[in-house]
């Protein structure tokens, strides 16, 4: 599956599931135009992520144990952080990223449930 295309469809079971409007999960793969063996696969995959994901067998809904966000997306990075995602100077001489003097900013693509 195509990376864009994979993100969106976490971001669409993020919202069913920040609602708890997902159904059962024949319900929940049938809204999002999937299998339930895939709907599993994907739900394993944003645990793996730790998303915290539960059941309610009342509710009969998925919903988020703790309050979160998925945060999907490119995000400006200062100097002291880029010098930490950089593994300090010993990694920057190894693996020098190149400085422009055209103003161009550095960023970082992230991919994380927020607490």
């Amino acid at each position: 599956m195509a990376f864009t295309k994979y993100f969106l469809r976490m971001k669409r079971m993020h919202l069913f599931i920040k609602r708890s409007a997902t159904g059962t999960p024949e319900q929940f793969a049938e809204k999002m135009n999937m299998s339930r063996s895939a709907l599993m696969r994907t739900l394993s995959e944003m645990k793996e992520l730790d998303a915290p994901i539960c059941y309610d067998p009342i509710k009969e809904s998925y919903y988020y144990c703790e309050e979160v966000e998925l945060l999907v997306g490119f995000t400006q990075l200062g100097e002291s952080q880029m010098h930490k995602r950089r593994g300090g100077s010993f990694f920057q001489e190894i693996f020098p990223v190149p400085q422009y003097e055209t103003g161009m900013m550095q960023v970082c693509f992230i991919i994380m449930f927020n607490f």
